[in-house]
């Protein structure tokens, strides 16, 4: 029998603004990656409780969230990307120190084995849970939520359960009466889409969805997300905790400040692009050997080209005319102007040092 932690930091770009500076406090607050285009123009990248409650949240664009908010006093603020970062890493070394083995799961979020730490002794961990909890508060004043279970399913679940700053136990036997009234939405891996089917079949909560059979959700999800459907209704995951590992790629993307076919005016808009992603390879001390081109074209649609060469690269820099050339390969295929353009690299490797973890922008 495992211990497993999921510690999930409360709205953390909104509450690092919040604590930096009190006088948000109390305030609908949204944190916006903005676009080069100006006049407000751009996405929603995080949003308080208080900013929530009157439907705002990421990945809205940021006028939708303006329009939402107007009669409430709030207060938009630019993502500080790189200092998040920074206050993820102070926190997650905190984090770390609480189990055996320690796997990051984004910026924000992380995993715990703490089964050996806590002698196996599952009574142990509530108290371990709040310790945990306390020592991130008193250190960084940021609140975290931790759901506390037997595998990692479970405790991500119950880590959203009683959001922010709360904590919630899973024990040994409880997984079915814990879920079967929870939204079928709740379990991760079940998006939107598969919300949708399953709620045309007439199923809304996991209490509901354990009646399925598995054959009926293979029929219509396929092998492998009919059985995960079904195991996850039931709270069965094997997965272990374990160390992040490099990332598959890195990469980067913006928006064009004009809509454009011109490739001279696409490859000059890349050259912020080109800066931050060679700082991120420099910083991780990471080579590649495929670059890709991403290509959001006015209707929308995400396109990309790509090249990969015999020898490796730690710099974009130095490849603009291959970049060049991948830009008038698209053109001369689509008919369509260019509204964002982007970089990203893969086929990574580590060349020196220690790997630190980067938010991942795309």
């Amino acid at each position: 029998m495992r211990i497993i932690l999921h510690v999930d930091l409360d709205y953390f770009y909104a509450q690092i603004e919040e604590r930096d500076n009190p006088s948000l406090k109390g305030k609908p607050v949204v944190v916006c990656v903005y676009s080069d285009r100006g006049g407000g123009s751009g996405v929603v990248a995080a949003a308080n409780y208080i900013s929530r409650r009157y439907n705002v949240k990421a990945g809205m664009p940021v006028k939708t969230a303006e329009k939402l908010l107007k009669d409430f006093n709030p207060v938009f603020l630019p993502v500080r990307g790189e200092y998040y970062e920074k206050v993820s890493s102070e926190v997650m070394d905190i984090i770390r120190s609480y189990g055996d083995v320690f796997e990051q799961a984004s910026i924000d979020e992380a995993y715990l084995d703490a089964t050996r730490m806590l002698n196996g002794d599952f009574s142990q961990a509530p108290g371990h849970a709040v310790r945990l909890q306390a020592d991130v508060y008193l250190k960084t004043g940021l609140t975290c939520s931790v759901g506390v279970s037997y595998n990692k399913l479970l405790a991500k679940i119950a880590a959203g359960y009683r959001k922010p700053n709360g904590v919630t136990i899973v024990a040994p036997g409880e997984a079915e009466n814990f879920l079967k009234t929870l939204k079928i939405s709740k379990i991760p891996g079940i998006g939107v889409k598969t919300t949708r089917i399953l709620e045309d079949m007439g199923y809304r909560t996991v209490g509901e969805l354990q009646a399925i059979s598995v054959e009926r959700l293979m029929d219509v999800f396929g092998r492998k997300t009919g059985l995960y459907i079904y195991n996850a209704a039931r709270g069965v995951d094997d997965e272990p905790v374990k160390p992040r590992g490099p990332a598959a790629q890195h990469g980067r993307i913006k928006t064009l400040r004009e809509d454009s076919r011109n490739p001279a005016y696409i490859l000059s808009e890349l050259e912020t692009v080109i800066k931050e992603l060679d700082q991120d390879l420099a910083f991780e001390a990471l080579s590649f050997k495929t670059l890709t081109v991403v290509f959001v074209t006015v209707d929308l649609k995400t396109h990309s080209k790509s090249i990969s060469f015999d020898r490796r690269f730690n710099s974009v820099s130095s490849l603009r005319k291959e970049i060049l050339n991948l830009i008038n390969s698209f053109l001369g295929e689509n008919p369509y102007s260019i509204r964002r353009i982007g970089l990203r690299v893969s086929n990574l490797l580590k060349e020196s040092g220690v790997r630190q973890l980067k938010l991942t922008l795309f």
